[in-house]
């Protein structure tokens, strides 16, 4: 990992001022050189204002002002300031005790924690409170940066420093929080997010007992106004919330939303959280109960837009894949689609793929699904297109674990597959990583383990076969906490179709059901293509 500092500093001398042209002594010469070098300014101007750009969900910028294309002037730029959301651990909402101490909530031996690292060329990293406090800097290890040992009991901002965008080079973040007693019972964990001016999430059914939280983070200096949009399971139309569906979030601070109020009684949500000032991180934290009996708790992850229609994707990327399901494991898919169309829905595992359902989507409208139990050997799903150009879809899914008379379930969503990703396991937690290819091309992949104090542990190479997952323990890469993975080209169509989720399980929790599974964070470099033209009107005497 390399990493460099340089200070450089420099001084105007008094010549330099002498020689300073003023506004009275500008000769027709010099104001055409002059308005040369600003258009050249404006230029470095509107390049760096694309690397906050670039991390915040906002398209690649283009200015036709003036429509002289031979005048334009093209810049790529890459973002090289990273800054991540990780909340706060799923605990209750209400922990006020009413009547008999029987009869009370209680959060019982709920415990968190929190992991960061950074890996290629990076130069520093820190962790922050949302109002802006540093609670800590991450630890230059011999090939990585690392920090372990934190609690999750607050929400923090994890602001990483990039010597260049390279491939392979990013920030990862995971926070969990586990209980075995009271009424938050099983394991919820989940992957630090970037802020974005829309996010989308799919979330579970918002039924009696079932508390869906929306939480918004504004971490600007001026306050933002952040309208949520809902879509359920009984009609294609938008619903009319019960409650207010606009959010002001002060500078600087948190707001929470409770989607289940504002919509009940749906076997499942489309929501849309959009910013009108500046980009906010948002994420959902779900907890379930029957009565005095804890269902489980999870995150649910930002679902991400996937064209499925073949026309549209290569085969390597024309599926939605959801890593890290278990056998016996029961699971309920949801998906929302811009149109209507036919999906197919298949289980992926090492002994290849087997088909699961067919199913008919409304556009506009939340689709749930029943698909039973997991079968043996089965890992994965994934969800393709019988259109030959489909409409974008959003798919999320909740596999649920029963023991003891007690539930806990995992939300998955399904992401992009990428070259590059990594992520990172808490203190007190063990992991499974999931790798799905449901490509026609097998796919190699090297998996890098890092310890916790940021030194390569082991590196190990897979292949996984074509339409098919593979399971790969924590514990087969040596001590590490935080493991990047690298695919091969599939040779054929240049796409990388490998697919990281890990299964997260927390050491302490004994026979107490637990599920959860945090999905990889992409460590490709995030760039924007940046076109100005000139427009700019100059008279010369």
């Amino acid at each position: 990992m390399k990493r460099t500092q340089e200070t450089r500093t420099t001084k105007k001398t008094n010549a330099q001022k002498a020689a300073s042209p003023s506004a009275a002594t500008v000769t027709p010469g010099r104001r055409a050189a002059l308005w040369g070098v600003s258009v050249v300014s404006g230029l470095a101007v509107v390049a760096l204002t694309a690397f906050g750009l670039v991390g915040s969900g906002v398209l690649p910028v283009k200015d036709s002002v003036g429509g002289e294309a031979a005048a334009a002037a093209t810049q790529r730029v890459s973002q090289t300031l990273l800054t991540d959301y990780c909340p706060s651990r799923v605990g209750l909402s209400d922990q006020e005790a009413y009547g008999d101490s029987q009869f009370s909530v209680s959060q019982g031996n709920l415990s968190s924690a929190s992991r960061f690292a950074a890996v290629g060329s990076v130069y520093g990293s820190t962790v922050n409170s949302v109002a802006g406090t540093k609670l800590a800097d991450l630890v230059s290890g011999d090939d990585s940066l690392a920090l372990g040992g934190q609690k999750a009991e607050e929400s923090t901002i994890f602001n990483s420093t990039l010597l260049s965008a390279d491939a392979g080079t990013g920030a990862v973040g995971t926070v969990a929080s586990w209980a075995s007693k009271g009424d938050v019972q099983g394991i919820a964990a989940t992957a630090c997010s970037s802020a974005q001016l829309t996010s989308h999430f799919v979330v579970p059914q918002t039924t009696t007992g079932t508390t869906n939280t929306l939480v918004v983070a504004n971490t600007s200096d001026k306050p933002t106004s952040v309208d949520v949009a809902l879509r359920g399971t009984t009609t294609n139309k938008a619903l009319a919330a019960s409650t207010s569906t606009a959010i002001t979030v002060g500078a600087h601070g948190e707001k929470t939303f409770d989607l289940s109020a504002a919509a009940p009684n749906q076997k499942g949500l489309f929501v849309t959280v959009s910013s009108k000032v500046v980009p906010v991180f948002s994420t959902v934290k779900v907890t379930a109960a029957e009565g005095l009996t804890s269902k489980g708790v999870d995150y649910v992850p930002q679902a991400q837009a996937q064209r499925l229609g073949s026309s549209e994707a290569s085969s390597a990327t024309a599926s939605a894949v959801l890593a890290g399901v278990s056998e016996h494991q029961n699971v309920t898919l949801r998906l929302y689609s811009a149109a209507d169309q036919t999906l197919s829905v298949t289980w992926l595992g090492s002994k290849g793929e087997r088909n699961a359902t067919n199913a008919s989507v409304e556009a506009g409208k939340v689709t749930a699904l029943d698909l039973g139990s997991v079968p043996s050997n089965a890992t994965a799903l994934a969800v393709t297109s019988k259109e030959a150009s489909a409409g974008v879809v959003y798919v999320s899914a909740t596999a649920t674990t029963s023991g003891n008379g007690q539930q806990d379930f995992s939300v998955l969503s399904s992401q992009q597959a990428v070259q590059h990703s990594g992520l990172t396991v808490p203190d007190g937690v063990s992991a499974s990583l999931v790798l799905a290819n449901p490509s026609d091309t097998d796919q190699k992949v090297t998996l890098e383990g890092m310890d916790g104090n940021g030194a390569v542990a082991k590196t190990v190479v897979k292949t996984i076969a074509a339409h098919s997952a593979l399971r790969v323990t924590m514990s087969s890469l040596g001590n590490a906490r935080t493991a990047v993975m690298t695919a091969d080209s599939d040779g054929t169509s240049g796409s990388h179709a490998v697919t990281l989720g890990a299964q997260m399980s927390a050491d302490a929790m004994g026979s107490t059901a637990q599920a959860s599974v945090v999905e990889a964070t992409s460590l490709m470099p995030q760039t924007a293509e940046v076109s100005a033209t000139r427009s700019l009107m100059v008279s010369v005497e």
